[in-house]
């Protein structure tokens, strides 16, 4: 499971970093929208 205990506790620095980062473009994109409106998967591949 990817949210299980074990691989949460098993992610580095990096790892965590670019989860941040997805979340925070998510945040913004979905912040710029009328409503809540999250972005679909290819406005946030990069």
């Amino acid at each position: 499971d990817a949210l299980s205990y074990a691989a949460v506790t098993a992610l580095g620095d990096d790892d965590w970093r670019d989860i941040l980062r997805f979340a925070a473009r998510a945040a913004a994109v979905t912040c710029s929208r009328a409503g809540a409106e999250p972005p679909f998967a290819r406005e946030l591949a990069a």
